[in-house]
């Protein structure tokens, strides 16, 4: 953390992870992005997936079952699906709260789908979801950005999307391996125990405080503009069926 907590987010720094942040709606500016047709119109999605917008709305962002596996070791959850079961548990009787999961687009649109389904899973787990839990299913259009706006606690398990969350100001918890575990700006859960105990005590009425979203803010522009390097010789091509090009003819190209 000593990398990224000092650093001075000038007006420069500041307006260009603002702008590369605002970009991943629709990943103009990413070589990979999953979700191709984007919904931005919360009243749309809500009507489409009776999401009852009057109430509080908590948002759990999934991953791809076998990348959470293999990438990520577990914390607070013996598995992703433990995870997702403890939560629709512990919120199925806050009728006060609409728990929307949020299916991982690239579980059918990534270069390597899942052939273990989310929904598929939940439905050997639960015969009948609670009506207060509504899932938003990987083929559809809908913004998970828009649902994260929206939202009044963001809940996830390894994906790099936390850092988005925080940065816009809202308050993340994190269950598993992700990114922004131990950062200082996310509730981060040691046992399932604490994740419940975070879950019960969490202020759902207030977003970060502004010291915490400077904080994911410094952290966004340490990830995407220090630690990730543009290499210009290598250019992004969909249009044929590899994916990238390159210019590159001796190393000085580099």
């Amino acid at each position: 953390n000593e990398k990224w907590v000092t650093l001075n987010l000038d007006s420069k720094k500041r307006s260009l992870i603002k702008g590369y942040l605002e970009s991943r709606k629709t990943g103009e500016n990413d070589w990979i992005w999953f979700n191709k047709d984007n919904n931005f119109d919360f009243n749309k999605i809500c009507n489409e997936f009776s999401i009852n917008k009057n109430k509080k709305i908590v948002t759990l962002l999934t991953n791809v079952v076998w990348d959470a596996k293999l990438h990520y070791k577990s914390n607070a959850f013996e598995s992703m699906f433990d995870w997702i079961s403890e939560t629709i548990n512990f919120y199925s009787s806050k009728k006060d709260t609409e728990l929307i999961i949020r299916v991982h687009p690239a579980e059918i649109t990534g270069d390597v789908p899942s052939r273990q389904k989310v929904q598929d899973e939940l439905k050997n787990i639960f015969k009948i979801l609670p009506e207060n839990v509504k899932i938003i299913p990987p083929s559809s259009s809908a913004s998970t950005y828009t649902m994260l706006e929206k939202s009044n606690l963001v809940l996830i398990y390894n994906t790099k999307t936390g850092i988005e969350a925080a940065a816009m100001g809202k308050k993340v918890v994190v269950a598993g391996e992700a990114w922004i575990r131990n950062k200082g700006f996310s509730w981060d859960a040691e046992s399932k125990e604490n994740y419940l105990s975070i879950l019960n005590s969490i202020d759902m009425n207030e977003n970060l405080d502004h010291e915490k979203k400077e904080r994911a803010l410094k952290y966004a522009y340490h990830i995407f503009f220090r630690r990730m390097i543009e290499i210009s010789s290598i250019k992004i091509n969909y249009l044929k069926n590899n994916k990238f090009t390159t210019e590159i003819n001796n190393i000085s190209d580099f």
